[in-house]
């Protein structure tokens, strides 16, 4: 989780792990969030651009928001998907069916006459 140092309502410092000490506090990095808090350190919470706020760092009354864009992903007909599945389905069928044997045992069964040897 990330954290950031906020200083005089702006952010001085974004970290991936908080530090072992801050200032004269040992053990920095265990305290619960209400105490980070009253050090300037608050967490900072990952959203996705949904419109209603800017990109960037936003700074709440306990936590970051850290606002970013969701890449666009190109749009594929559903259509299209189905017809490349069943294509690619197709050719590992076909592909199976060359290397194996050209005669199913039924088939084979029916052409050799059975032999009944009991008496």
């Amino acid at each position: 989780m990330k954290y950031c140092y906020v200083e005089n309502n702006q952010i001085k410092q974004v970290v991936d792990v908080l530090p072992t000490n801050w200032k004269n506090v040992s053990n920095f990095y265990i305290l619960p969030n209400s105490e980070l808090k009253k050090h300037g350190w608050l967490p900072v919470e990952e959203v996705i651009y949904d419109g209603t706020v800017s990109e960037g760092f936003h700074i709440q009354e306990n936590k970051i928001l850290h606002v970013t864009m969701q890449p666009s992903l190109p749009q594929i007909d559903l259509e299209q998907q189905i017809q490349d599945q069943w294509a690619g389905i197709r050719y590992q069928r076909d592909e199976l069916l060359l290397k194996s044997d050209k005669f199913v045992l039924f088939d084979v069964m029916k052409s050799f006459p059975i032999k009944n040897n009991s008496k």
